[in-house]
């Protein structure tokens, strides 16, 4: 008689959950760092607040070296924070990555906001890429919840 296997499927959806959030902290890294070395500062990968964060640090420092030294601070915390965020949220724990999806909510609607100074390239580049990110955390959300429909109330395996 054959044994199943013990496949988690709740776990294995809030993995790749959290596999996004971790996906947004290497866009983050790669997409600033590209910025900060480039001459015109254009994130498209990462995240809007660092592109905003850039344009008054340029306007403000006159020293390339300083400048550059400025903005891999703030890259580097702005992912630690998302990276303690995704660490606990790998450990299982919700709020997390409620915070986390919340956060590059608000950073997405930083695009529209006139500070934002950014090509228009730029400003549907963000768009598409916040818009599929979002879009694939709630589709991996709406697959927990078809999974485990009851909550936590209930032990019974619908699909069975």
């Amino acid at each position: 008689m054959k044994q199943k296997l013990p496949i988690d499927a709740k776990k294995i959806v809030f993995k790749l959950i959290t596999f996004f959030l971790l996906v947004v902290i290497f866009f983050n890294l790669i997409g600033n760092f590209v910025g900060i070395s480039s001459d015109y500062t254009y994130y498209y990968w990462g995240l809007n607040a660092i592109a905003i964060f850039s344009r008054f640090i340029e306007n403000s420092v006159l020293n390339i070296g300083l400048r550059i030294f400025l903005l891999g601070l703030i890259t580097m915390a702005s992912s630690s924070i998302l990276f303690v965020l995704y660490h606990y949220g790998r450990k299982g724990k919700k709020a997390p990555l409620v915070i986390a999806v919340i956060i590059y909510f608000i950073d997405y609607l930083l695009v529209f906001t006139p500070i934002y100074r950014e090509s228009e390239f730029s400003f549907i580049w963000s768009s598409f890429i916040h818009l599929t990110v979002l879009a694939l955390v709630m589709a991996t959300g709406l697959l927990y919840l078809l999974i485990n429909p009851g909550g936590d109330r209930y032990d019974h395996d619908f699909a069975e």
